[in-house]
């Protein structure tokens, strides 16, 4: 019989639908059974299916070395396995089995890992020698053999659970080859049902606390397969598995999808490996979502993956995507893989895309690639040839003169692409060259944006002090209240005291306060005279608001004259809004610690909790022990937005003990998107330990109203068809549902059209659409193979509300008792979920 059959016998079935637990089986689903009486029956519908198998005690112990190397031909072809697989192979203790497995690296030619410790592989030709070594040598048959290892590892549970077996490093990712070849695919079934002490399923949560979901991931398909083969022996049961899998499969992918930022921390933190962590990406189905954990990740995995990330990035559905990611690894990328990242810059869809890449390339690649670069760039349009030019001209000065043409063409076009063109003249002018200078200035004033042009003229400044009165006279006809302002500061240090005074009479012409402070602080730190500081104050005291006032004093203070900072001090200690009093002393005591005492009093009689973090905050920046009363305090604001604000502040700073606390107060959260924030915000920062609890926080948030409704509709359902009509009223309803549904030919070019999609979660969303327009005796067995696979793309949510439209197809095909099969399943999602 085939070993891909997941059972010999109809009857055992029966208690793999039911769910195992170290207590026994669950009541729910029927009436228990014991554990030992289940196991003969397992054990003589096995005897009855093929020859008697001998096994040996799985706790003997082997003693000849070419008994050791022939074992090794058991485990699968090319697969990597550690001392602690040859130890449970070999029955002998790791030391010993690590020594043996080192000599043999020596003489043997097995290969030892340099990634992984205690990590070795069996080239293909010795693996082979092993493997026939083992069958003849022990006179044993594959099945045999896998039943041999199977005990050997089952030996090593607790009470039989195989999600309690330790991961050597080999059996996760192996396990149900094994079972399968042993001819045990009812384990394989019942693995994917087990209980963990938690609740949840065992198997899901040890892969997933282990970074194995991959492993998880292709257990699951495998037993899916199997029950749909077993559907012309047992139709009920293989319906329910698959049901129970498709259900497995929405609710594991739904519950994985960990935030970015925490699969890179896993990384940082030694958490996951490199390698599980690529794994887990293959989990990510949501491109969007895969393009962000790509963004984290990228950083976080060492060179040595380099390549693989190339593959995963050209794999993503967007070329800006691959784009941006290939600009992320440009910088941290092995040189060797430079001449192939040129390569996949070439094929990138768009000149945008390219450019973008190649501005990053030119600042690592060696001169040698220079030409390449130059004859990638000159496939590009005018705009993206200029973007990258940008990193050009800064590695390379030698082709500024190149890149000023450039320019002088695109000002012959009306420089469409201002902020493109000045980025170019930027990056131009550190290299440039007394001869070109004019030609730059001509490209210049080219720039219709006046701001741009200042921002350029003072850049220029250093080398060319002789620009200054040009710069200065631009500056003061921008119309942006805000740009101005910004020019006038950077401008502040070169000005001279006549032009300050010009200065400030332009800024007291202004209406936005916020403006006038960003040109105000660098003038007062650069020209500290009575008569511009007097000027100063006068420009402050018109700002509408006390607010705007004391912040724009309190920025100013430590740069004007002492008789004038007790005035401030005197004014501010006045102010009778607390909550400007509070903030503004703060800020002073900072510059003057003899004001502590009055910022700290002020504070406890501020009633608005985030004007008292700000208060705090301020003040320990200086005095970092001040961070617990402002974690205090953050912790107490209720609004999203100035919460998550003053966690991100905090977090650098926060010590174990008080990220801790976050994590607490995040978890009392209800507000999904807002809980989320605040564990972003800390997962930077947080040890491996509060990773961990992070994930496991994530886990809990998962939102299980849906299966209340959906047990609902389904037990209203059954209710309903046990209704007897007469045949009169069914007749009537049996015609009313028929002409809803989709002639057959019509049908069958909708499905092949649907299927057709690139974009699984589309195609998903159309079948969703297509249920209710299907008779089920449209439908047979493998189109509803098909049709289940493809809805599991569906949302969480959606694919379970979708579920009673599937009991009529489900009916069809297994019988009335199915509709009972499912809401069982539901109830075992919703309690291992």
């Amino acid at each position: 019989m085939s070993q891909n059959l997941a059972f010999t016998d109809v009857k055992r079935l029966e208690p793999l639908l039911i769910p195992r637990s170290p207590e026994g089986l669950s009541e729910e689903a029927g009436p228990a059974v014991e554990e030992g009486s289940a196991q003969k029956e397992r054990d003589s519908a096995d005897a009855s299916a093929a020859d008697p198998i001998e096994v040996h005690d799985p706790q003997s112990r082997i003693a000849d070395p070419e008994e050791f190397f022939a074992w090794l031909g058991i485990l699968a072809e090319n697969a990597s396995f550690t001392a602690k697989t040859a130890a449970t192979l070999w029955q002998q203790p790791v030391e010993d089995t690590d020594a043996i497995l080192q000599h043999w690296v020596k003489q043997r030619g097995v290969i030892a890992r340099a990634d992984q410790p205690r990590t070795y592989q069996l080239p293909v030709a010795l693996h082979q020698e092993a493997y026939q070594c083992l069958l003849y040598r022990e006179q044993l048959s594959p099945q045999q053999a896998h039943t041999l290892l199977i005990d050997r590892y089952r030996a090593r549970t607790y009470q039989q659970l195989w999600h309690t077996l330790e991961d050597d490093g080999y059996i996760y990712a192996h396990l149900t080859w094994h079972l399968q070849g042993a001819n045990q695919c009812d384990e394989i079934h019942l693995l994917l049902q087990e209980d963990a002490e938690s609740g949840a399923n065992g198997w899901y949560e040890t892969c997933d606390r282990t970074g194995s979901l991959h492993c998880f991931d292709r257990d699951l398909a495998l037993a899916w397969q199997l029950a749909e083969d077993m559907y012309a022996q047992a139709p009920v049961q293989a319906i329910q598995l698959q049901c129970r899998y498709a259900l497995m499969t929405v609710v594991s992918y739904a519950g994985s999808r960990l935030p970015a930022n925490l699969v890179a921390a896993f990384v940082h933190q030694q958490v996951w490996t490199a390698a599980q962590s690529l794994a887990y990406l293959e989990r990510v189905l949501d491109p969007q979502h895969r393009f962000a954990v790509l963004q984290n990740l990228i950083p976080a995995l060492p060179s040595t993956e380099h390549p693989e990330l190339l593959n995963v990035i050209q794999q993503q559905p967007h070329c800006n995507h691959q784009a941006q990611l290939l600009r992320i690894l440009v910088p941290l990328l092995d040189p060797v893989l430079y001449p192939e990242l040129l390569r996949r810059v070439e094929i990138l869809d768009t000149d945008g895309d390219k450019a973008m890449v190649l501005r990053e390339l030119a600042a690592v690649l060696p001169t040698s690639d220079l030409d390449q670069i130059l004859a990638i760039t000159q496939t590009l349009n005018l705009t993206e040839s200029m973007v990258a030019a940008c990193g050009i001209v800064r590695r390379w000065p030698q082709t500024q003169a190149m890149y000023l043409q450039m320019l002088a063409q695109a000002a012959q076009s009306n420089v469409e692409e201002e902020a493109v063109y000045a980025d170019l003249l930027r990056a131009i002018i550190p290299n440039i060259s007394g001869a070109h200078l004019p030609k730059l200035l001509a490209l210049i004033h080219v720039l219709p944006d006046a701001a741009a042009r200042v921002d350029l003229l003072i850049q220029l400044l250093p080398q060319h002090p002789q620009l200054l009165t040009v710069a200065f006279q631009t500056a003061c006809t921008i119309p942006s209240e805000m740009a101005c302002a910004i020019a006038l500061g950077k401008l502040a240090p070169r000005l001279t005291e006549i032009d300050i005074h010009l200065a400030l009479t332009i800024l007291d012409t202004f209406k936005n306060p916020v403006a006038v402070r960003c040109a105000l602080l660098p003038i007062s730190a650069y020209h500290p005279s009575a008569s511009i500081s007097g000027k100063l104050i006068e420009i402050i005291e018109a700002f509408p608001s006390e607010s705007a006032q004391c912040q724009a004093l309190c920025g100013l203070f430590s740069h004007l004259p002492l008789t004038m900072q007790g005035d401030i001090k005197a004014r501010i200690e006045a102010v009778s809004d607390p909550t400007t009093r509070a903030t503004a002393l703060s800020r002073l005591a900072v510059q003057d610690k003899s004001l502590m005492p009055s910022a700290l009093l002020a504070i406890t009689q501020c009633q608005d909790v985030e004007v008292e973090f700000e208060a705090y905050w301020i003040l320990a920046q200086r005095w970092p022990k001040l961070i617990p009363a402002a974690l205090k305090s953050a912790c107490q604001i209720k609004r999203m937005d100035p919460q998550v604000w003053a966690i991100h502040q905090l977090a650098p700073h926060l010590k174990e003990q008080q990220l801790k606390e976050v994590c607490a107060i995040a978890k009392q959260i209800r507000d999904q998107e807002h809980r989320q924030r605040i564990l972003d915000e800390i997962i930077p920062y947080s040890s491996k330990n509060i990773l961990i609890h992070i994930r496991e926080l994530w886990h809990q948030f998962q939102d299980n109203k849906v299966y209340a409704t959906v047990l609902g509709t389904l037990k209203a359902q059954r209710t309903a068809l046990n209704i007897k009509l007469s045949p009169g009223d069914a007749r009537q309803q049996a015609i009313h549902a028929l002409t809803a549904f989709l002639p057959d030919p019509v049908l069958q070019q909708t499905l092949a059209t649907t299927f057709d999609f690139e974009d699984p979660i589309n195609c998903a969303k159309s079948l969703n659409r297509l249920l209710s327009q299907l008779h089920p005796s449209q439908v047979d067995y493998p189109l509803w193979c098909k049709i289940l696979h493809a809805l599991t793309h569906l949302e969480h949510d959606r694919f379970f509300l979708s579920l009673p439209r599937l009991i009529p197809f489900l009916v069809q095909m297994a019988g009335p008792e199915i509709h009972a099969a499912m809401i069982q399943n539901i109830q075992i999602i919703q309690r291992q979920w």
